[in-house]
């Protein structure tokens, strides 16, 4: 499910919504993205660090692409260029992986979504105080 324009506007977003998980385009790419969630949830939860780098270096491979085009799509709205939107989606979704505790998927894209409009928003108007 796409967030629209009037969505956009009552929620004051300027990134879309992510997509609605319970309509996946292809199941290669569902089923790989609950694998690597399951995959670092079950590492934080064993708390074996070699294995928790690697959950989390697979969650940042598998949702960088989709990450940086979240941002790139919003950039425009923000004043930023594309190289700058990259580069703060990058941030944001190391973020992400650091802080979010959610127990899905779904809890965990949102979190996505809103660390990225919170780095794009941030290089503009500044951190909050």
């Amino acid at each position: 499910m796409q967030q629209t324009q009037l969505d956009r506007i009552v929620t004051g977003s300027k990134v879309p919504a992510p997509r609605d998980p319970s309509a996946p385009k292809d199941a290669c790419p569902s089923v790989r993205r609950q694998q690597v969630w399951i995959a670092l949830h079950k590492a934080r939860a064993q708390y074996a660090p070699r294995i928790l780098a690697a959950a989390e270096d697979a969650v940042r491979t598998h949702y960088g692409p989709v990450a940086r085009a979240i941002a790139t799509e919003a950039a425009p709205a923000y004043g930023l260029s594309d190289e700058q939107a990259e580069q703060l989606a990058d941030r944001g979704l190391d973020k992400a992986v650091s802080h979010c505790r959610a127990w899905d998927i779904r809890g965990f894209e949102l979190y996505v979504h809103a660390a990225i409009e919170s780095e794009l928003r941030n290089a503009v108007t500044g951190p909050p105080d």
